[in-house]
């Protein structure tokens, strides 16, 4: 039974793994709430053990923007669109 859930588990993080390898940027937005915050963002790429270097954030946000994926709310709160 313990092999079963090990095994389990393997298929779960694979699934995550494959999910980010498709597209870094593009599943981070996917893993953030609808309404997420700078701080937000920070959190999930050092739990991934990405960059947070505020040139790295404010790069990644821009591209988001520019691409349509997300609009300023307020300073330093998001929304993803779409």
């Amino acid at each position: 039974m313990e092999l079963w859930g090990e095994q389990m588990e393997q298929e779960l993080t694979g699934s995550l793994d494959a999910m980010t390898q498709r597209g870094a940027a593009t599943s981070l937005l996917e893993l953030l709430p609808e309404e997420f915050s700078t701080g937000d963002l920070i959190k999930l790429r050092a739990r991934k053990g990405q960059s947070v270097s505020t040139n790295s954030i404010k790069v990644l946000l821009h591209r988001w923007k520019n691409t349509g994926r997300i609009d300023k709310v307020s300073d330093g709160h998001f929304k993803r669109l779409g």
